[in-house]
């Protein structure tokens, strides 16, 4: 993992040509973007926790209502692995999220939106697979700078139901690519999030503090309107949820 986290950065360093893209075309994967558009993903998500593997496949659609307002709905199937109980399979819980651009460049080279996000508890808690009513307020930024693509987010986390049913978290993540070329975008993404409640006092420590998760990924435009997206997320800190995570998307813009 560590050869692919240099492979990235050395791609967004190099003297190679970079062409003129936008944020539109940029799909850091682990990272809201700021862009409002009609655009529907596939994504697949493998993630191994201490207690749990569990992988997940989510068809999410987006559209705008209005040229600077939309909405998208996320439907996830889970396959959950737990390392004491039996394995479980079926639909998780659902998002729904709405955004409004709250700002934007002429040139279309700064976004900034904010937006509300709920998900709701159409998965079966006993088996692992959701069970959780949570809202969650965010914003989300990006901008060009020369040749290189700049995406940002925020969020607060408020879990109103379910196992963590109190818990507030905070999180944000950073995301800079770079073309290379007209198809591939080479790109690393660094998050944290942390929890706001205090520790029980028989809580697993590693899940208390500052988490932070570095994650290199590529952008592959495969057609006019679709891109592929590889990705994987590490822990960079002793405090996590994840020991690792993989990921792969499809995105068609409409």
């Amino acid at each position: 993992m560590k050869a692919g986290v240099l492979a990235i950065a050395a791609a967004l360093v190099s003297a190679a040509p970079a062409s003129a893209e936008s944020l539109e075309s940029f799909f850091p994967i682990l990272t809201r973007r700021p862009v409002i558009e009609y655009e529907v993903e596939l994504r697949a998500t493998h993630e191994k926790q201490r207690e749990a593997r569990d992988t997940t496949a989510v068809l999410a659609i987006e559209t705008p209502l209005l040229p600077r307002w939309g909405v998208s709905l996320s439907v996830p199937i889970v396959f959950s692995d737990p390392a004491t109980a039996p394995s479980a399979a079926g639909i998780g819980d659902v998002e729904l999220e709405t955004k409004l651009v709250v700002y934007a460049s002429g040139d279309r080279r700064a976004l900034v939106t904010a937006g509300l996000s709920l998900t709701l508890p159409t998965g079966s808690e006993d088996r692992r697979l959701g069970g959780a009513l949570v809202v969650e307020p965010f914003a989300a930024l990006g901008f060009v700078v020369n040749d290189l693509l700049i995406v940002s987010d925020v969020g607060y986390i408020a879990s109103l139901e379910g196992s963590q049913r109190d818990q507030r978290r905070i999180h944000g993540g950073l995301a800079i690519g770079r073309p290379i070329g007209r198809h591939v975008i080479p790109f690393l993404a660094l998050t944290a999030a942390g929890t706001l409640d205090r520790p029980t006092a028989h809580e697993d420590q590693r899940r208390r503090g500052l988490e932070v998760y570095l994650g290199p990924g590529l952008n592959v435009r495969i057609l006019p309107r679709a891109t592929l997206g590889f990705g994987f997320q590490v822990p960079v800190t002793q405090t996590r949820v994840l020991d690792y995570a993989l990921f792969t998307t499809i995105d068609w813009d409409l």
